[in-house]
């Protein structure tokens, strides 16, 4: 049993890493430790039963209440951040409103400060009236204002006449500080000054809040404050509505949480934990635990744990029966298909070889079939080519005639052009004589008109023209003549390379018939080859189709003892996967322990 029982241990160790169990008691009771569970099985012989649950886990009333606690404190926080808020947008609230009275007390006095610069009021009647209008000036229940000097001393105060003079140095908070001190750094911040000072007929010091702004020309620091014990007041009634707010949903939290955890308890039948440790049971393979479920109890979780326990008992059984004949058949069917695969490989290892010989015979008789019709279609081909050659060489000369002809016409035809050129040359030069006569006879004219005066003046001009166009003729001759010279160098140079073309053609034409001839004899040489080797490619061909039948045949028989030794493989190796299936089956199978 000691050693039954350290066994399982060791499984469930592999399978669930969290386990860390040790064998506890031998005779009754064995005990192990799993995330914080403490399991049990009371072995009286059939009846084991799961008893513990986990040591230091929560209930499901104790996780609700403390999720429900955590709200309740979210919404704690949440409360005193909304006062936080309340009491800064208060607080803030203070600030304009005593800013804003000080901005307007000051505009009072830089209306005067204005008057007495425009000399609508003496400086000293400005001065008065303004300072009458300020000190008073009210708002709120008692909020008022005083002026002081740039140097922080009293100019005037509406309740505190005496304090004329005095300066805002000489004066302290309650708690020892310096209010002129805490005005100036405020000034200097352009800020409000805040402190504490006691109420008029007061002796406890409140909160107050003042401001002091500074007027243009004559220096004044109007200033005023208001107390903000107010606020605290304001916040602490709201502290105290959203306490009682916050206690009555406290009561509804907590009564909802212990009517949603008797809810879920009698869903679940149990603890969550037990149920889990349940499952963990079932998973472990011991399908022989008994779940504890309360009276009456059909229809929770561990109900249904408990009947798919029972069936999954009964299934497992059931497979294990299965697997065992399974694996009985699959070793019977594994030898009788072994001595069939072993027997079908033979035959087709025999096919295979025959096949093979028969196919290298075949393959050599197609090689040299295939070299018998590549040599009649190479004769053939080279027939066709002398045939083409001889058309094509017929064409040649029948052309080189026709060239010969031509190039004689040619010939003459340039002997004909270098005539005419000589020809153009002689009558370019009695244009030119013509032209220097022109010229000569212009100039004649020019002298007798410039003879006659004014009478000759549109001769004149008529004669110069006539000399212009008679150089320009002269020139464009001067240019033809260079140009006739050129031609008739190159119609000379023309002229020799056709006569010497003439010959080269002649020559030409003599070859291109004894081509003709040779051609002539090579077509009638293809003739008699093409014939040859069509008989030998025609006794190839019927000897291949002969032999390629034969190994067609053949190739048949070994396909067939192949497929048949193929079909014997699968059927062994569907066996043998059938037998190592029955035996994984039986092992899945070893793993639940049914008592």
């Amino acid at each position: 049993m000691m050693a039954m029982c350290g066994a399982r241990s060791a499984k469930k160790r592999r399978t669930d890493s969290r386990l860390m169990g040790v064998p506890c008691q031998v005779k009754h009771q064995y005990q192990y430790l799993l995330t914080g569970h403490i399991f049990s099985w009371n072995n009286d012989g059939h009846n084991k039963t799961v008893v513990a649950a986990r040591g230091n886990a929560m209930t499901v009333k104790k996780q609700l209440l403390a999720q429900l606690a955590a709200m309740l404190l979210g919404v704690v926080l949440m409360a005193g951040w909304g006062l936080y808020n309340l009491y800064t947008s208060l607080v803030e609230a203070h600030r304009e409103t005593v800013t804003e009275q000080a901005q307007g007390a000051v505009s009072i006095i830089r209306a005067y400060e204005d008057a007495a610069r425009s000399g609508t009021l003496p400086v000293a009647e400005a001065q008065a009236r303004a300072k009458a209008a300020l000190l008073a000036s009210r708002f709120g229940e008692d909020g008022y204002f005083y002026l002081l000097d740039d140097k922080l001393n009293f100019i005037a105060h509406p309740i505190k006449p005496k304090l004329a003079g005095t300066s805002m140095y000489a004066l302290k908070t309650p708690d020892g500080k310096n209010l002129g001190e805490i005005f100036a750094a405020a000034m200097a911040a352009n800020d409000v000054a805040r402190y504490d000072w006691p109420k008029p007929g007061a002796d406890a010091p409140v909160g107050k809040m003042s401001m002091n702004l500074k007027s243009g020309d004559w220096g004044w620091v109007v200033g005023t404050g208001i107390y903000i014990d107010e606020i605290s007041g304001d916040v602490l009634s709201h502290a105290f509505e959203q306490g009682g707010v916050l206690a009555v949903l406290a009561l509804l939290l907590g009564a909802l949480g212990v009517m949603i955890s008797r809810n879920i308890l009698r869903v679940l039948g149990g603890e969550p934990a037990y149920a889990r440790d349940v499952v963990g049971e079932v998973a472990a393979g011991r399908l022989y635990t008994e779940v504890k479920l309360q009276p009456g109890d059909r229809d929770s979780l561990l109900a249904g744990i408990a009947q798919m326990q029972a069936r999954l008992r009964e299934t497992v059984g059931a497979v294990a029966g299965h697997a065992r004949v399974l694996n009985e058949r699959a070793e019977v069917l594994d030898v009788s298909v072994s001595r069939v695969a072993e027997r079908s490989g033979e035959q087709s290892s025999a096919a295979t070889s025959m096949a093979a010989a028969i196919e290298e015979m075949t393959q050599g008789i197609a090689q040299i079939s295939g070299s018998a019709e590549q040599a009649q279609a190479l004769g053939v081909r080279s027939g066709e080519f002398s045939r083409e050659g001889g058309a094509v060489v017929r064409g040649a000369v029948d052309e080189m005639r026709e060239i010969n002809k031509t190039v004689d016409a040619a010939a003459g035809s340039l002997s004909s052009l270098v005539n005419d050129v000589a020809g153009i040359s002689s009558i370019v030069a009695v244009i030119r004589e013509i032209a220097d006569q022109t010229n000569l006879l212009a100039l004649n004219a020019a002298i007798e008109a410039a003879r006659a005066g004014e009478t000759g003046r549109g001769f004149a001009v008529v004669a110069d023209e006539v000399r212009k166009l008679a150089e320009r003729t002269s020139g464009a001759t001067g240019e033809i003549v260079v140009k006739i010279g050129h031609i008739q160098q190159l119609s000379d140079s023309t002229r020799e390379a056709m006569l010497e073309a003439v010959g080269k053609v002649a020559t030409g034409v003599e070859l291109a018939d004894k081509g003709r001839e040779a051609i002539d004899r090579i077509e009638e040489s293809s003739g008699t080859v093409q014939g040859a080797v069509k008989d030998i490619s025609g006794s190839l061909r019927e000897q291949s189709a002969a032999s390629a039948e034969i190994a067609t045949h053949v190739e048949q028989i070994a396909a067939s003892a192949g497929d048949n030794a193929a079909a014997a493989r699968e059927a062994a190796q569907a066996a043998a996967a059938m037998r190592e299936l029955s035996g994984a089956l039986r092992q899945s199978v070893a793993h639940f322990q049914l008592n």
